[in-house]
């Protein structure tokens, strides 16, 4: 997400870019934790760049951005909801949004450490779709219409569950384009104005 990262910054945002424990060897939710970990990091030490604390995003890719919807859409009761670390807004690109989908995938397997068979809870759980609500941040969504990796109809079914409940929520497709190249070819500018409306 490095060059991501720049094209973001360039717009006047500061941008922090986060590592998370991987799966096989760890699995859901590690990476959730090292995400909350970073944004409580960012939240103390925000004032040393210049920023603001209650002013903070999330932009991720594929499994990143599986993982940043997770801490904007869980609500609270949820036992890892943290009320001061939910985002205001949320880009996400080529997003898996239902684990569910992929009950036999290698990867999907390799995060949850079980079987969708034996714990489908837990695969809904971590799944972002099943957590959208009438109080869920703002989502900008983009997608590669040939995505063969993480099919498109995730993002019509996230933009659906969104827009099912008014959640404010942008689609943006990428014609033509795969799970790859989008990852070079993200629509920052279209991202940016889209965060600007909620974070400025």
């Amino acid at each position: 997400m490095h060059r991501t990262a720049r094209r973001v910054a360039r717009r006047g945002y500061l941008v922090m870019n986060v590592s998370y424990r991987l799966a096989p060897r760890w699995h859901y939710p590690a990476q959730l934790h090292d995400l909350q970990e970073a944004l409580a990091w960012l939240r103390v030490h925000a004032g040393d760049y210049r920023a603001r604390a209650d002013r903070v995003a999330l932009w991720g890719y594929s499994a990143g951005a599986h993982l940043a919807l997770l801490p904007a859409l869980l609500r609270p009761g949820h036992p890892k909801f943290v009320a001061e670390l939910r985002p205001l807004a949320v880009v996400a690109g080529g997003t898996p949004v239902d684990l569910t989908y992929y009950p036999a995938g290698p990867l999907t397997n390799a995060l949850m450490g079980v079987s969708y068979h034996s714990d489908a809870g837990a695969w809904r759980d971590a799944s972002p779709i099943h957590h959208v609500a009438p109080d869920s941040p703002p989502v900008f969504l983009y997608h590669g219409t040939f995505d063969r990796i993480v099919g498109v109809n995730n993002a019509h079914a996230m933009y659906a569950s969104l827009q099912a409940q008014r959640v404010p929520s942008e689609l943006y497709l990428l014609r033509g384009l795969g799970h790859i190249p989008t990852f070079f070819l993200p629509p920052v500018e279209r991202g940016c104005e889209f965060l600007a409306r909620y974070l400025r």
